[in-house]
């Protein structure tokens, strides 16, 4: 995560998303309604997920990173994480600090039609054994 350009993959800005995503989903899952991690605690929304992890932080930027890759970063105003824009429009943050403790956070907010990826989506990051 830093100011500027992320990634030199060489891919066409207009399948970069979709790319991102595809890899992404190898390596996280994808579930067949479209959304990243799981459902969280009962009454969330669905939007809303959650991937369990021993290490909330590593695992959220690795998730951001994959997914972020040729995009264009930006710190957060309030300095709690970073936001990436993808040549599609599509945005994507990481918030290190969120109200959830001990929880970072991922959102989606996706341009267009993705194959079946649900276009808004908050993943939270939590750490085995805790709860969300």
């Amino acid at each position: 995560m830093s100011d500027g350009s992320k990634g030199q993959s060489g891919l066409f800005p207009i399948n970069r998303m979709d790319n991102n995503i595809h890899y992404t989903a190898q390596e996280y899952g994808l579930s067949p309604s479209g959304y990243f991690g799981e459902k969280g605690k009962k009454g969330s929304a669905s939007w809303i997920r959650q991937i369990v992890t021993k290490n909330p932080e590593a695992e959220a930027g690795r998730f951001y990173d994959l997914l972020t890759d040729g995009g264009r970063e930006k710190p957060l105003a309030n300095g709690h994480g970073f936001i990436t824009t993808m040549p599609d429009g599509s945005k994507i943050t990481i918030r290190i600090r969120t109200s959830s403790k001990d929880s970072p956070a991922v959102d989606l907010k996706l341009e267009g039609f993705h194959d079946g990826v649900k276009t808004h989506q908050k993943i939270h990051f939590v750490r085995t054994g805790g709860a969300k």
